[in-house]
Formats: structure tokens, sequence, C-alpha cells
């Protein structure tokens, strides 16, 4: 539906593109505060070591021509969006999905509204309801003269099947 591919395209976005756009524009990782680690496993680092290195020569029998580093490099890219886009459609689509009908029935769970039980356990969860709060107008805030007010608790199951909030 076109909600969900707007979601699917706000998620690939953020947790592929951006990044690697970020990277090739020169933006800092900390621009107003120290550094604590350099990451050098993201895509752009391992893209970058598949270029010839600076004492390589073309000439050598085990050194990759121009056009084999640009295929790896090309399936690199393209393996790992569509993990990312998989987890996305197949994952986080669903559990997104989950805690909506668990938002949208917590008065059910408790008159208050601030406590939500999802049916399902093991799901990623807490920025679904962030989001979902925001898309729904759960907050602090005044709607109608009416205080309508956050997700106090999350009631779950874990993938052992015990009860958390």
């Amino acid at each position: 539906t076109p909600p969900q591919v707007e979601i699917v395209f706000g998620e690939l976005y953020t947790q592929f593109c951006e990044a690697i756009d970020a990277i090739d524009t020169g933006v800092d990782v900390a621009p107003t505060g120290t550094v604590l680690y350099r990451d050098s496993t993201n895509l752009s680092s391992r893209i970058g070591r598949l270029n010839p290195r600076w004492n390589e020569s073309e000439g050598d029998e085990d050194c990759p021509t121009p056009d084999e580093r640009f295929e790896h490099a090309s399936r690199v890219c393209g393996e790992e969006c569509l993990s990312i886009l998989t987890n996305i459609v197949e994952s986080q689509l669903p559990a997104r999905q989950f805690v909506e009908e668990a938002l949208l029935a917590r008065h059910s769970v408790d008159s208050s509204g601030e406590i939500i039980c999802l049916t399902s356990g093991g799901l990623p969860w807490k920025s679904h309801l962030f989001n979902l709060e925001r898309q729904h107008g759960i907050s602090i805030t005044c709607v109608k003269n009416v205080n309508v007010p956050l997700i106090k608790y999350v009631l779950y199951t874990d993938q052992g099947g015990m009860w958390r909030i």
C-alpha cells in the first residue's frame, strides 16, 4: 500500500542511504563532540578497500581488473541494500503492525491508555512505538481539551516466553 511504501522508503534511506550520503559529502559523524572510535567496517570503507592499494600494480597475476573490482563492489552494495530492504519488509513492517494494533487497543488493556500489551514477543518495537505515538497524536499535549498521555509501560513476552515490562 502507498503508506507502507513510504515507510519502507524512509527506513531504507535512514538505514542504508543516509550514512553513505553523509560520508560521500563529508558530513562529520560527530560535528560538536569528540569521536570516540572510528568505524572502518561501514559500506563505504568496505568498498574503498576494493580499490587497488598504493603498492599494487595492475600487472600482478592475482590482481583483479578495474571491471572485476567494480563488479565486486556492485555485488557488495547490492547485497547490503537487499539485506536491509528484506529486514525492513519482512521483519520491521510486520512488527510495526503489531505495535500499532497494540497502541490502538491500549484502552482495553488499561483505562488510562498508558499501557500497551504486545501480542507477539521478541519483535522490534521501540522505534515503532515512538513513531506511532507521534503519528496518532499521542503525547502529553492536550487534544480537544483532553490530555492524551504518552505510553508509560509496554507488556510483552521475550523470545523465551517470559513476560517483560
